[in-house]
C-alpha cells in the first residue's frame, strides 16, 4: 500500500514527471486513465486531523496556505473529516500481512538491528492479522474509500499536515519504543491516505531556523491535476540555506 511519486523543484517539473509515470503500460494491472475535469475551488483545512497533536509552526504554515488560496478566490472551510486514524491502523495491518509473505525470512537473514527493531515495534501496533481480520480490513477499506470520495465531492482539496511534528533527527524512530510510536503517530496524515488510494502533494512553503516547513494537499483518486494547480499557487521560491 506504500506509494512513491516524483520529486521536483517546481509544479511544472512535477507535471512532466507525472505525465511520464502515468502513461499506460500493459504490465500494470492497476493502471487507470485519469481524465482531468473542472472542479469547485473549495479547500478544507484540517490543522489537527483526528486529534493529531500538530506543532504550532505547522499549523501556521497551513493557515498561511489557506489564506493564499483565499486570495486566489478559493473558499476555505473546516468540515468534519472522515476517519484518518482508522485508515492508518488498517494500513499497518495490511503492511504486516504482506510483509509476512517472505519479508520476515529476509529480515532474519539480513539481521539488520534497525530493521528488526522497526518490525518488532510495528507488530506491537498492529499484530499479525488472522484471515478474518485481514478480510475485515479489506471491507473497511471499501467503506473508508466511499466516505472519502463523498467528502471530496464537496471539498475537492484537503489541506493537512505532512507530519504532526517538525522533521525528526536521523534514526530517532529507532531510539526507543516510545520514540517509534511518536513518529508513527505524527506521520498519520501520510500513512493513512494510500489506504484509500488518495493522491497527495507535499509543498515546501517556508522554513524555521532549522527545518523546512511544508503542507500536504490531498484530493480524490485521479485528481492529481487539482493538486498540481495548487502547487502553482502555494510553492514560493525557497531560498537556499548553506
Amino acid at each position: 500500500m506504500a506509494v512513491s511519486g516524483p520529486l521536483a523543484r517546481s509544479a511544472a517539473d512535477l507535471r512532466l514527471g507525472l505525465a511520464a509515470l502515468s502513461r499506460p503500460d500493459p504490465r500494470d494491472p492497476l493502471w487507470t486513465q485519469a481524465t482531468p475535469a473542472p472542479y469547485a475551488k473549495r479547500a478544507a483545512l484540517a490543522l489537527t486531523p483526528d486529534g493529531l497533536a500538530t506543532d504550532p509552526a505547522i499549523q501556521d504554515a497551513l493557515t498561511a496556505a489557506a489564506r493564499t488560496l483565499e486570495a486566489h478566490g478559493w473558499e476555505i472551510g473546516t468540515p468534519t473529516l472522515p476517519p484518518l486514524r482508522e485508515a492508518m491502523e488498517l494500513q499497518l495491518t495490511l503492511w504486516l500481512a504482506e510483509f509476512a509473505l517472505g519479508g520476515t525470512e529476509a529480515l532474519a537473514r539480513e539481521a539488520d538491528p534497525d530493521a528488526t527493531f522497526v518490525h518488532r515495534e510495528l507488530s506491537k501496533l498492529a499484530p499479525l492479522p488472522t484471515l478474518e481480520s485481514f478480510m475485515r480490513a479489506l471491507q473497511s477499506r471499501a467503506r473508508l474509500a466511499r466516505l472519502w470520495r463523498g467528502f471530496f465531492a464537496d471539498w475537492p482539496v484537503l489541506l493537512t499536515p505532512v507530519s504532526g511534528q517538525l522533521p525528526f533527527p536521523d534514526h530517532y524512530d529507532t531510539r526507543s519504543s516510545e520514540a517509534f510510536a511518536e513518529v508513527i503517530e505524527a506521520q498519520m496524515p501520510q500513512i493513512a491516505p494510500p489506504f484509500m488510494g488518495l493522491p497527495g502533494l507535499t509543498v515546501t512553503t517556508g522554513r524555521t531556523a532549522k527545518h523546512p516547513l511544508g503542507i500536504q494537499a490531498l484530493a480524490d483518486r485521479g485528481c492529481e491535476h487539482i493538486l498540481l494547480d495548487l502547487a502553482d499557487l502555494l510553492a514560493p521560491d525557497i531560498p537556499a540555506v548553506s
